[in-house]
């Protein structure tokens, strides 16, 4: 029986077929997607300390921590369109994954270091109480639920104990900057 040898380098086996051409056009689909999502993934955690990720991408900055309409908002609004990819900043476990009056569809999720982030009207929810996310994880979709004025992420960071707190200063210190293209006001 003879010995079997690779092909010298460039020279082509015009007997084995290339790899794409092994995979089914469905196979092929998901796998495409699968990409695209690594790099969606990778785009969020872009300039982050390991381990934490932008909320979404593809959203301008409309709203802050601060006194509105009488009363305190406890987070910030990102504008964006429908079904636009929601992340987990950081690793942890689901404590909130649906219906929360004010915030239409509500993800609240527990993280290590005792913190809570909450991501609000959501037009979709993709994570289950209980469930444990890892970092840049997709939880849901960007959405118009509850009381709000047009689609966006509310995000919001809370202590151990349920305070909330300005998120900017809380995600810059994780190496997040979460506006791309902050808005001219």
């Amino acid at each position: 029986m003879p010995a079997l040898t690779a092909p010298a380098i460039g020279v082509s086996c015009a007997s084995a077929p290339a790899p794409q051409s092994l995979l089914s056009p469905a196979a092929t689909a998901r796998l495409t997607e699968q990409t695209r999502a690594s790099r969606a993934a990778a785009r969020a955690m872009n300039g982050a300390r390991l381990g934490y990720s932008r909320p979404v991408e593809g959203t301008h900055f409309t709203s802050g921590y601060k006194q509105r309409w009488g009363r305190l908002h406890a987070g910030l609004d990102f504008a964006g369109p429908v079904g636009q990819v929601v992340r987990a900043v950081a690793p942890g476990t689901v404590t909130v994954a649906g219906p929360a009056s004010g915030y239409g569809r509500l993800i609240e999720i527990r993280h290590p270091d005792g913190r809570f982030t909450r991501y609000g009207h959501l037009h979709r929810v993709d994570v289950e109480v209980g469930q444990r996310v890892g970092v840049a994880e997709p939880i849901g979709a960007l959405g118009n639920a509850g009381r709000s004025t047009g689609p966006h992420l509310h995000f919001e960071v809370r202590t151990p104990a349920g305070t909330p707190v300005d998120p900017m200063p809380w995600l810059r210190e994780r190496g997040i900057v979460p506006i791309e293209n902050p808005a001219k006001k």
